[in-house]
């Protein structure tokens, strides 16, 4: 018998036994179903409004459903750690919390997270699916390395917006564009650069955590003309300097703004 179906024959028995004592009779078939088990590892933690709201509904989704999986759920933090880099304790603790409590399915939500578990895929039990959101530049070519992996690619989409806000807006003569000093702040910055070559539109201000500190993003958007929009796909400075929680931060930005 394979060791993992040994391990679910395991699980059934233990759950019987448990519902035979709390119940005093023999539990049904329904009753004996094992519950599914999950992992969901979130890139930041939940003081980022990205964060809280993609676990909300996650949550949302599960309640909706007739399963009732047992839910662990893990914060890397990765916003209030020095080069936005995920922790050893912390990704060595998953791993061996993968291994140990046999996940039936593991959701990765962010770019830390999906990461990690492709750089450490050969250390996961191969049973374990890998479900990923929010997360960009999947290399498909890679995509026979991970079997057991799927999820949805997060579109960078800035343009979009950047087009979007034109077409409310305009008379806009200038677009400022906030990206994050992070790994997914730097691919949707990249991936806009290259758009932005063969955009015929208002002048494009870019505001990247990666070569940029907070007090001067913030200079840069209060001079900012009086027809102008800003774009903001979250902020934080790669450079040295205090880390501000994500809601604060949007409250200055949109304050130094003063623009749509």
């Amino acid at each position: 018998i394979p060791v993992h179906l040994v391990e679910h024959i395991t699980r059934v028995r233990k759950t019987a036994g448990e519902l035979l004592r709390k119940n005093g009779r023999e539990p049904t078939a329904e009753e004996i179903a094992v519950r599914k088990r999950i992992l969901y590892i979130a890139s930041a933690d939940s003081s980022a409004l990205w964060t809280e709201e993609v676990l909300d509904g996650f949550l949302d989704g599960i309640r909706r459903g007739s399963a009732r999986p047992e839910i662990d759920v893990a914060e890397l933090g990765i916003l209030r750690s020095p080069e936005f880099a995920v922790r050893r304790q912390d990704s060595e603790y998953l791993l061996k919390a993968m291994r140990r409590r046999k996940y039936d399915v593991v959701v990765t939500e962010g770019y830390a997270a999906t990461e990690l578990v492709m750089s450490r895929h050969a250390e996961i039990p191969r049973q374990t699916q890998i479900v990923f959101c929010g997360y960009m530049n999947f290399d498909r070519t890679k995509r026979v390395q991970y079997p057991n992996m799927t999820g949805v690619e997060l579109p960078g989409g800035l343009m979009d917006n950047v087009r979007f806000g034109l077409s409310l807006l305009p008379r806009t003569q200038k677009i400022a564009v906030v990206t994050a000093g992070s790994p997914r702040g730097e691919a949707l910055y990249r991936e806009f650069a290259e758009e932005a070559k063969s955009f015929d539109g208002p002048g494009i201000v870019f505001l990247h955590g990666s070569f940029m500190g907070t007090e001067e993003m913030l200079r840069q958007l209060r001079q900012l003309p009086e027809e102008a929009f800003v774009v903001l796909a979250g902020w934080r400075s790669a450079l040295p300097e205090p880390s501000v929680p994500e809601k604060l931060m949007r409250e200055k930005i949109v304050a130094a703004a003063g623009r749509p």
